[in-house]
């Protein structure tokens, strides 16, 4: 008699559907862990980089009207149609007023900064001004910006909606802002 030594042809491809069944299975179940893992993973770095925006605004809005001469106020200003936000403060007393802004730029989908300028910027969509991207729409784009004026000017409202590379929309919180020595108007 001979015994049979390994195993069959049959036994073996049994064997390996078995085998790959689990791991299709396997696979099946951590897809979407992975892909959940990932959209949060990008909704967080959205939402961090909003609020770094958010922050520096946040900061630079309270500091206006700062040791500038109160006749001249208000300091913070909202124009072209709630996209931009103009802001003044002297560093020191009787220093001059000098002039910043944030604006919207929805043809590049950003929001950018002008700094240290010696007018009140009236136009915000002026060629000549140095705008600098606060936002880098190659991973971050922003879609919509609004900032208005509200409690009789005590308060600034800014907000801010997202996407990024793939258009997976995030709206951020909006945020309000207290001026500590001016008020908001709108020109």
């Amino acid at each position: 008699m001979h015994r049979q030594r390994g195993l069959s042809l049959i036994e073996l491809m049994v064997a390996l559907t078995v085998g790959l069944v689990v791991v299709f299975g396997a696979m099946m179940m951590i897809l979407p862990v992975t892909q959940t893992t990932s959209s949060t993973t990008r909704a967080s770095k959205m939402n961090t980089d909003a609020r770094a925006v958010l922050d520096l605004m946040a900061n630079e809005l309270r500091r206006a009207g700062y040791q500038a001469p109160s006749a001249s106020g208000p300091y913070v200003q909202v124009r072209n149609g709630n996209a931009c936000i103009v802001y003044g403060y002297a560093e020191n007393p009787g220093a001059a007023v000098r002039w910043n802004a944030f604006r919207y730029d929805a043809v590049q989908q950003r929001i950018q900064a002008v700094y240290d300028r010696d007018t009140a910027i009236t136009d915000c969509f002026a060629a000549s001004l140095p705008w600098m991207p606060l936002t880098d729409p190659h991973t971050l784009s922003v879609t919509g910006f609004t900032a208005q004026c509200q409690n009789a000017g005590a308060t600034i409202q800014v907000a801010l909606t997202l996407a990024d590379k793939d258009q997976h929309r995030l709206p951020v919180a909006p945020l309000l802002i207290q001026p500590r020595n001016t008020t908001c108007g709108t020109p």
